[in-house]
């Protein structure tokens, strides 16, 4: 007699067996390059997910975001690989990593949905897959090195350039100074800043600093200028101290060093230093300061409290115009041409085709417009078609006079097509925002 113990013993067994079954089907694997980072120095992650078949969908981990680091991701790459003997297709994804703290990192545990068939099945089935977390040990900057000039790169370039006539200064003159620092293998997030040195008789007004980043498939590089407008007060020498860039080279373990070498000007006198007064004002009402940076944001002049109301009020004027519809030619008369020009376009002539011969033809123009791998409509019914379709399709083979799935069954062939439509979403839903703080 079968009791509630057995039937409960044979469901743990089989929730077991199909959790089992879960695991062989789909592996998931996090493997960084080196053992330990110092701050700032990147690490490579590579997130790689395997099928015992293959997936049906574009994976998408998603964005990233980890504690205490920047993250940048580059490309993904289709690959392969053995688990107990037998061949798992996949697919890895590569990021670069960036600590920004003296403290360990953890890339964290992933959850996200893919979409596989079954061993001997060809309809996708969405699964999901959750990585383990990983811990990137980091290292303390090396005693002896100054922490505030501490950077990490593979390689820096450091120029300045002068707006002003530096041979024929004199009193209430004003010199301004643009320093450019290029690096590779980093983000400008982590280039260090330029210390301006305190000169006598010179007052000095730096200006907002201005960051960029470059990312190709393969590697990053940034740039970072800073800049400061030099007043001179008085006449006599004046000498414009050298300024070192440091930085950390993780290829050679090694410290290296740019200068931009220092500079002597002969400030002659003036006979008019009632301007003097006047020049210094205006330097302070333009210059930006770190209290600025932090509480104070203006965009075209404005506060970013005006900045907003004004933008807001903008959309609703503009949800309006287009609610009304002045704007209703155009836009249909714009829609219409690149409609015609659309995949859907020819899906629906394909659909609504009563002619047999047409409707033939119609299905292989549209057929003509996916971007399959092969653009065949054995390689679309094969890849994205539903069970019946397939089943018809396979028919037809046999009695080539068997044409019914072309068109007796148009739901079907709208069902795989919605099949192609989120694989192709997938493929293009790559992360744009690349740099997560």
């Amino acid at each position: 007699m079968v009791t509630l113990r057995k039937i409960f013993l044979l469901y743990l067994f089989l929730t077991y067996s199909f959790s089992l079954i879960a695991q062989r089907h789909i592996r998931s694997e996090v493997h960084f390059n080196k053992a330990s980072v110092y701050v700032g120095e990147p690490i490579e992650v590579s997130l790689s997910i395997y099928s015992s078949t293959w997936f049906t969908e574009g994976v998408n981990p998603g964005n990233i975001k980890i504690n205490g680091a920047y993250t940048v991701y580059f490309r993904s790459l289709s690959t392969s690989k053995k688990f107990d003997n037998r061949l798992y297709s996949g697919v890895t994804f590569f990021f670069n990593v960036f600590p920004y703290n003296e403290e360990d990192v953890e890339f964290p545990s992933l959850e996200f949905i893919v979409e596989t068939p079954n061993e001997g099945g060809y309809v996708g089935i969405k699964r999901k897959v959750k990585t383990r977390a990983k811990t990137i040990v980091v290292k303390p900057i090396p005693p002896g090195i100054n922490k505030d000039s501490w950077m990490v790169s593979s390689s820096v370039r450091v120029y300045d350039s002068w707006k002003g006539d530096l041979s024929k200064v004199k009193v209430g003159d004003v010199l301004e100074r643009n320093i450019t620092i290029k690096v590779g293998g980093t983000i400008s997030e982590l280039i260090t800043d330029i210390e301006w040195d305190t000169i006598n008789n010179v007052s000095l007004y730096p200006k907002r600093s201005s960051l960029k980043n470059n990312k190709s498939k393969m590697a990053i590089s940034a740039e970072r200028v800073d800049g400061t407008r030099y007043l001179f007060e008085k006449e006599g020498e004046i000498t414009i101290p050298e300024i070192v860039i440091t930085w950390w080279n993780p290829r050679y373990s090694k410290m290296y060093k740019r200068v931009l070498k220092k500079r002597v000007i002969n400030v002659e006198t003036n006979p008019d230093l009632g301007m003097l007064e006047t020049v210094r004002k205006n330097l302070e009402n333009t210059v930006v300061t770190e209290l600025d940076k932090k509480f104070k944001f203006e965009i075209f002049g404005r506060s970013l409290k005006t900045f907003l109301s004004f933008f807001i009020v903008c959309l609703i004027g503009v949800f309006l115009v287009f609610k009304i519809g002045k704007w209703s030619f155009i836009k249909a008369r714009i829609n219409r041409e690149l409609y015609r020009k659309s995949e859907a376009y020819f899906f629906q002539l394909f659909v609504k085709e009563r002619d047999i011969k047409l409707k033939q033809q119609r299905l292989y123009k549209w057929i003509d417009q996916l971007n399959l791998e092969e653009p065949s409509l054995a390689c679309f019914i094969g890849e994205f078609g539903t069970d019946l379709l397939v089943l018809n399709y396979k028919k037809n083979l046999v009695n080539s006079r068997n044409t019914n799935f072309i068109h007796q069954f148009n739901k079907e062939w709208k069902l795989s097509r919605e099949n192609f439509l989120k694989t192709e979403k997938n493929y293009k839903d790559e992360n744009s925002d690349w740099v997560n703080p």
